[in-house]
């Protein structure tokens, strides 16, 4: 059962990453647009990036740019969309947990392929660690128990 799930995570992802890459990567995978407010997360200035996360409550992001490793835009945007379809394909599977393959691709498909997705990618730099927390509990909970994703709410809500 394990094995199936995680051939259908991987297809599900290759195919949402690929979706994902054509309407808002592909002209982006060199030379990612950044929108103003977000340089401070792309160049680690915490300082500048604190007035943010007073207004937003980002604090998960907030500790990601005091890593102190000063990444290139393209790396950030490639964590960000390989994050985001990891997301939305484990999303989709945890909808549709049995029977074919073509039903949780058609969603996680859809999902990325929506205006929302392309609009939120100029903010790429500062949504990194959020979006990888919610694939890291997307995929977590598609291995557990209902009752056992809905006590890991508990941590992952108020971290996130």
């Amino acid at each position: 059962m394990r094995d199936s799930l995680w051939k259908r995570l991987v297809l599900t992802f290759l195919g949402t990453y690929a979706a994902l890459l054509l309407v808002a990567g592909l002209g982006q995978i060199t030379d990612p647009f950044i929108h103003y407010d977000d340089y401070p997360a792309l160049v680690l200035d915490a300082e500048a990036y604190y007035e943010k996360t007073l207004a937003e409550g980002r604090w998960f992001s907030y500790l990601w740019h005091l890593r102190g490793i000063e990444t290139p835009a393209w790396v950030n945007f490639q964590l960000y969309l390989v994050g985001w379809s990891l997301f939305v394909a484990a999303a989709a599977l945890n909808v549709f947990r049995t029977g074919e393959l073509r039903f949780p691709l058609l969603l996680s498909v859809l999902v990325v392929l929506s205006p929302q997705t392309t609009l939120i990618s100029g903010w790429f730099n500062s949504l990194i660690p959020g979006i990888w927390l919610m694939a890291a509990y997307t995929v977590t909970a598609l291995f557990v128990s209902p009752r056992v994703g809905r006590w890991l709410l508990v941590p992952f809500v108020p971290v996130a």
